[in-house]
């Protein structure tokens, strides 16, 4: 089934003045001063109702904190972002919310302005990103410990995901950034004409021309998946082409060959619920849901199969995953329990 909600009219005077959900973004973001805190608090306690909707929209925002929209625009401050698109939100308050059924009952996130703030000001940042000190830094380095994994976005716009005991290093920024992998990793790299990217890894070194691909080494040894595009394996002085759907080997400082493998899927399981897009077609993300959430989903319109989508998602719900490349692409999507339809706005 399917209904459409509606965004209620301002009640108080924070929601008046459109400040509400950008306070609470700014507070996700540890950007709010203590007055706002004060304001926010006495919002809060005002009734149950403000209690939750500043539950989901710190939800929202710090979802959103992971994500990567890939843009073309100009730099301009976050301030200014979240003003402009504040104001796009405010002329656009009616939503369609796609629901699930009831058994188990599921809903989609209702808080339809909250999100449009944020993926708009997303999308108006650089693609240098201004989210933490070590995603800005001209160098920057990460390390996973031994319990979880990480999502990460470097400065020249490659997005990765990191597996646990996992080392990614920047050796070389520019036109033509090299990196250090040690561990698991999943990498999506931009492509750009007459860019290419150098992955150092203690096994071998891998030549990516725009890609996104899942690397494992340890200890002389060396797997590479090409889900998109294609990468170029160098090991005791040769070298082996690995296309997409291939995977290159290497053991103990010499090539084993590249091998087809049938679902590249089946070998991602490391990942849990994590994906990285970047750039990547709706139909192959579309793809890439179905197999990790055991769903249909229905793409109506084949002209929507080629909208992009350029995100990171790291353990988020089956709802909010859809939730969110729904808006992203500007499409409806009609969700039951085991099946979701998607159809082209307006």
């Amino acid at each position: 089934m399917s209904s459409k909600y509606h965004v209620r009219a301002p009640s108080n005077r924070l929601e008046q003045a459109g400040t509400v959900d950008e306070l609470i973004i700014r507070l996700a973001h540890s950007q709010a001063n203590e007055n706002e805190k004060r304001q926010l608090q006495e919002w809060r306690r005002e009734s149950p109702d403000n209690e939750r909707r500043f539950r989901e929209v710190l939800l929202i925002a710090r979802t959103a904190q992971r994500l990567s929209v890939q843009t073309q625009t100009r730099r301009i401050p976050a301030s200014e972002a979240v003003r402009i698109a504040a104001e796009r939100d405010r002329q656009r308050r009616a939503i369609w919310v796609p629901t699930v059924g009831n058994s188990p009952t599921r809903t989609f996130l209702k808080l339809a302005a909250a999100l449009a703030l944020i993926l708009g000001a997303a999308a108006l940042l650089d693609r240098a990103g201004q989210r933490s000190a070590d995603v800005v830094a001209e160098r920057p380095r990460f390390v996973t410990g031994a319990e979880t994994g990480r999502s990460v976005q470097l400065p020249d716009g490659t997005l990765a995901y990191l597996g646990r005991s996992t080392l990614l290093e920047v050796i070389q920024a520019g036109v033509s950034p090299e990196l250090r992998v040690e561990g698991r990793a999943f990498l999506a790299v931009p492509k750009e004409e007459g860019r290419r990217t150098i992955v150092h890894t203690s096994a071998g070194q891998v030549t990516v021309l725009g890609t996104r691909f899942d690397v494992r080494s340890e200890i002389g040894e060396l797997d590479l998946l090409v889900l998109d595009g294609r990468v170029t394996i160098a090991v005791g002085g040769q070298d082996v082409e690995v296309s997409e759907g291939e995977m290159g080997i290497a053991r103990d400082g010499a090539l084993e060959g590249v091998v087809q493998v049938e679902n590249p899927e089946t070998r991602l399981t490391w990942m849990g619920n994590a994906m990285v897009f970047l750039g990547t077609p709706l139909r192959e993300v579309f793809d890439e849901i179905e197999q990790r959430f055991d769903v249909d989903i229905n793409l109506t319109d084949p002209a929507l199969a080629e909208r992009r989508v350029s995100a990171v998602f790291d353990g988020e719900s089956f709802e909010q995953v859809m939730y969110i490349v729904c808006r992203v692409v500007d499409v409806r999507c009609t969700v039951t329990d085991t099946s979701v339809t998607v159809d082209a706005t307006g």
